[in-house]
């Protein structure tokens, strides 16, 4: 019986209209369990994730081969116009397409191979992003941007993009937003917003002209090619750039080596 081969993401354009295909299973995530209080000035404010009580803490995450995310990660950025304050979104059509994971390790590959500070955003409103890194800015980045003054260490930091809101009220508040994201390039190398998918919340196209370069994600067997064009459709009339696809949970139905055969 053949076992069919998995493989990592890859960034790439759609060029058919065909049903994507094949798939990979999510494997296992992490639960956060504890680490010092950290601060870096009056207003950073850093500290570990702690979850409302009650809350299961354990994420289904993606375990990605360095290489492959570090290669994503240079061609994402290589899209990026400018080398600081570079800001990106994630998303997909779908939800459960492996996002937040992708999110989470091209922002790791910038802060301790590039040793770049870099700041994970949530606007999922669920703090998956934020049970991946375990350390979080108190303050969601909207509030944040009230101050001035704002320092973070080099490396990894995470915060949610709003906090007690629904995501209709976000949608409304995309330019608040995008006035906060202004201020903080200033202070992150890189940004990495992580935003629902775009059948459950417009934000991500809404949101797609504040940003350098959005990366779709696609899944394998369960997105349409036809969807995600319509998605690429939205947010180039939004205004935004589409840095590339990412096609997601992928195998190989047929064994490498059969592969010089054909």
């Amino acid at each position: 019986m053949h076992i069919p081969t998995r493989t990592e993401p890859t960034l790439q354009e759609l060029t058919s209209g065909q049903e994507l295909t094949s798939g990979q299973e999510l494997t296992s995530g992490q639960e956060l369990t504890s680490g010092q209080e950290l601060t870096s000035g009056a207003v950073a404010d850093l500290a570990p994730y702690k979850p409302e009580p009650g809350t299961d803490v354990a994420v289904e995450a993606f375990r990605f081969p360095l290489s492959d995310m570090a290669s994503l990660y240079h061609r994402i950025r290589a899209a990026c116009p400018t080398e600081r304050g570079c800001v990106i979104e994630i998303f997909s059509p779908n939800p459960k397409a492996g996002v937040t994971s992708l999110a989470y390790g091209i922002g790791q590959v910038a802060a301790e191979f590039s040793g770049q500070r870099v700041l994970l955003c949530d606007g999922t409103g669920t703090d998956d992003l934020l049970r991946l890194n375990w350390m979080v800015m108190r303050k969601s980045l909207e509030r944040l941007a009230a101050y001035d003054g704002v320092s973070v260490p080099v490396g990894l930091v995470s915060c949610r993009l709003d906090s007690n809101v629904t995501q209709h009220e976000m949608l409304a508040g995309v330019s608040r937003y995008a006035e906060a994201l202004r201020k903080f390039r200033g202070v992150f190398d890189l940004i990495v917003i992580d935003v629902p998918a775009s059948s459950v919340s417009d934000l991500g196209p809404a949101l797609s002209k504040h940003v350098d370069a959005v990366v779709v994600v696609v899944e394998s067997e369960k997105t349409r090619a036809p969807l995600v064009k319509s998605l690429l459709g939205a947010i180039g009339a939004n205004g935004g750039h589409v840095a590339g696809i990412v096609l997601n949970k992928r195998v190989e139905h047929i064994p490498k080596r059969v592969y010089r055969w054909l």
